[in-house]
């Protein structure tokens, strides 16, 4: 990862790393930098400073909308409902556009998982769960 620029967590100051992983043999950066804190920026790494502040901030604004859409549309047809719904319509998008038959999440609880995989998708719970909730105080009440 030496060939990507180094960012600094706008939000508490630390080094961010690159996401990357292993994907089909092959490994896959997906220009996401990541923060210990939780702060996930997208970025090629060429923006820095006022910029990259200014990014981040139209981010928030974006994903603030977006879970007070995913709110709506959960409280009017059932949580659970709408991750089946959209599990199947990604994969059907994913195959008929890329013709890729896996990849796609499938709604699971914790026990579903293999106990190696379960504390990271607690850990990865319990950001999305901050991110909601700091939306939630953003726009102003109880709901986001």
């Amino acid at each position: 990862m030496d060939e990507f620029k180094k960012m600094t967590c706008p939000d508490c100051g630390k080094e961010m790393r690159v996401n990357s992983y292993t994907g089909g043999g092959e490994s896959i950066i997906d220009y996401f930098y990541e923060c210990p804190c939780g702060c996930m920026v997208e970025s090629d790494g060429t923006r820095t400073g006022d910029d990259f502040k200014k990014i981040k901030n139209k981010q928030i604004a974006l994903r603030d909308k977006e879970i007070y859409l995913v709110q709506k549309i959960g409280d009017l047809i059932g949580y659970g409902n709408m991750m089946d719904i959209a599990s199947a319509l990604w994969a059907e998008e994913l195959e008929k556009s890329y013709n890729i038959t896996t990849g796609a999440f499938i709604p699971a609880v914790s026990y579903d998982l293999k106990n190696r995989h379960r504390k990271r998708y607690a850990q990865r719970q319990e950001m999305v769960k901050r991110e909601c909730r700091q939306a939630i105080a953003r726009l102003g009440g109880g709901e986001v």
